[in-house]
């Protein structure tokens, strides 16, 4: 039952009454959320009176240990203990008898005898039927019991009060959405923020965390839609953060996605052949892999930190094709990645040997490299000899750059020591 009132008196350890503090009693709700790792909560309660305190509607079971009230003198914080489940409750279980199907199962208690319960399961072979089960049960454990989201704290506070917490619940994720314009991406960060269903947090401001390595701090303004930042995301020590200047509401079960910032970047696009040398086989075909490297240097004069996540690259306009998708790591103002989008469909090669003589102590074979670009735009090819550190190759390039449709015949040769 949901208790309304702002303030209300309970028994605290039999004896001293303590103070009910819910969300009527709130000013406000300051939460951060991370990439990876337990959300974090900051509730505000203005000149709660004389405690004990008892904090209900909390939006999570907080973990043990995370929680701090500042404001007040502290004596004990009570958290809450494991729940038992109760008739009609829903729990997840671990089933480890194959013949019930799925290791990981929902279930609803049927019905309990103090601590045994009837488990009625909601899928596989023997959905629907109640099996009997208690702690210890071989052909099954629970993983996840009802919820208890409430904190005691034996404590006096003078003035305001703050209650900070952390909890598994919410979470957030970076995901790159880029246009390829010529040598140059449009990339915009977009922020995906999923609410756990079981979760009700309430409205609050949000402000988006990870731990980054040591970065430069960035100095563009960003704006969103509806959902705007004072500023762009900041980096301290170490720590990425992205504050909204509106609060949102944090509903369970919800999936909002923001864009956070736009910038245009410059790539260099190339085709790496590698390739080694079989002289068993006279003629061999190779395939190039593409790899390009992006700075992050906005070519409009400033740029952002950037945060790691998913990188999903489209072509230029009209058909706005997908070209590739990565992983970003963390990037600082200024530093380059380099991106494997896999093979290459425009860059086409043929390795030939034509020949293979004694010379001394060394064998000197000559090849033919074939190169075509099959594609409408020009290309850098970049060639990636195997060889072994005592050989030497003569007269082929490093790279080449290739008009559209172009075919380029390379000769060179290759010398190396003769083997024992």
């Amino acid at each position: 039952m949901k208790l309304m009132s702002a303030t209300l008196v309970v028994a605290w350890a039999g004896a001293v009454q303590a103070v009910q503090l819910g969300a009527d009693a709130r000013a406000e709700r300051a939460v951060t959320l991370y990439q990876s790792g337990p959300a974090e909560w900051h509730d505000q309660f203005p000149a709660p009176g004389p405690g004990p305190y008892q904090f209900i509607d909390l939006p999570a079971p907080p973990l043990a240990g995370s929680c701090a009230l500042l404001g007040a003198e502290v004596r004990q914080i009570g958290y809450p203990a494991s729940a038992s489940p109760n008739v009609g409750d829903s729990v997840r279980l671990y089933v480890s008898d194959p013949q019930l199907g799925a290791p990981i199962q929902a279930a609803t208690v049927a019905w309990r005898d103090g601590q045994q319960f009837g488990l009625a399961l909601q899928s596989g072979p023997a959905k629907g039927a109640i099996l009997p089960w208690q702690a210890g049960a071989a052909w099954a454990r629970l993983l996840q019991t009802p919820e208890q989201t409430w904190l005691s704290a034996d404590a006096q506070a003078d003035a305001d009060l703050s209650l900070r917490c952390a909890a598994l619940g919410p979470a957030w994720s970076a995901h790159y959405q880029a246009t390829r314009e010529g040598d140059a991406l449009v990339v915009h960060l977009d922020a995906l923020i999923r609410v756990p269903a079981a979760q009700d947090w309430g409205v609050a401001a949000v402000t988006l965390s990870s731990q980054v390595g040591a970065v430069q701090a960035p100095m563009m303004m960003a704006r969103v839609a509806e959902f705007s930042a004072e500023s762009g995301p900041s980096v301290s020590d170490g720590q990425w953060q992205y504050r909204f200047a509106d609060a949102m509401a944090m509903v369970g079960g919800s999936v909002q996605g923001y864009r956070l910032f736009s910038q245009r970047v410059p790539i260099q696009r190339q085709h790496e052949l590698n390739f080694g040398f079989n002289y068993n086989q006279p003629a061999v075909a190779l395939r190039a892999n593409r790899v390009w490297t992006l700075t992050n240097r906005d070519q409009g004069g400033t740029a952002q930190a950037w945060v790691a996540g998913q990188l999903r690259i489209n072509g230029p306009a009209p058909g706005f094709e997908l070209e590739g998708q990565a992983s970003l790591p963390d990037l600082a103002v200024g530093a380059s990645h380099r991106l494997r989008l896999g093979p290459s469909l425009a860059l086409q090669g043929q390795l030939r040997q034509n020949g293979r003589v004694e010379r001394g102590a060394s064998w000197v074979s000559e090849w033919t490299l074939t190169l075509e670009n099959g594609s409408g735009e020009p290309l850098t090819a970049v060639l990636r000899p195997q060889i072994a550190r005592d050989a030497v190759i003569d007269r082929l390039p490093g790279q080449r750059v290739m008009a559209p449709g172009e075919v380029a015949t390379l000769v060179f040769s290759l010398t190396e020591p003769k083997r024992r």
